[in-house]
């Protein structure tokens, strides 16, 4: 399988329990307020979260789009994805900045947004609407959960679903040795 080289951001995390009542929300939490630190600096950015049980990597979303991978078969592949000695991911999704379309000719309106999945179909999604200076509009921001039954957001989601049917696994590990200018980037791969 052909192999991509992108970029990923480990962030140490308090192991929490997802029985726990509120691990959804504080784990969403905490992406959202990495989203809005984004948006204040006035960056474009989006990733790929994978939240594993005292780490989170962030994988840059934007190498993914270059190389043409189908974005929702790499999410079921992480939900499979082992790498250096870790467990299996708690939950998978994706954060950052996105337009969204409300229409098919339009060209969308910028948003916020956090996404994330857990392998039992619960789900958590933050989005804050941006105005057309990038900065996050007066109450703007809005939480839905599917512990609350609301609606699956259309395009999002049912990863660990797709991962169980394709068989897809994403293998990474840690970066090469010999890119010691970005220490971050690292080597992945979709198997299907």
């Amino acid at each position: 399988m052909p192999s991509l080289r992108l970029r990923v951001r480990i962030v140490p995390r308090q192991a929490s329990d997802p029985a726990l009542p509120d691990h959804a929300e504080r784990e969403g939490e905490a992406l959202a307020e990495l989203v809005r630190d984004l948006v204040a600096r006035g960056g474009n950015g989006a990733v790929l979260a994978v939240v594993r049980p005292d780490r989170t990597e962030l994988v840059d979303l934007g190498g993914l789009v270059r190389a043409k991978v189908a974005v929702p078969l790499f999410l079921a592949g992480l939900t499979r994805s082992v790498p250096d000695g870790q467990r299996l991911p708690l939950a998978v999704g994706l954060a950052g900045r996105f337009r969204m379309r409300t229409a098919p000719d339009q060209p969308g309106i910028p948003v916020g947004v956090v996404f994330l999945e857990w392998a039992d179909c619960r789900w958590w999604h933050w989005r804050s609407v941006l105005g057309a200076d990038g900065a996050p509009v007066a109450d703007g921001e809005t939480v839905w959960r599917a512990d609350d039954g609301d609606p699956l957001p259309p395009g999002l989601g049912r990863w660990w679903s797709l991962g169980r049917r394709t068989g897809n696994v994403v293998t990474f590990g840690v970066p090469d040795a010999e890119d010691p200018e970005d220490p971050h980037r690292t080597r992945a791969t979709l198997v299907h």
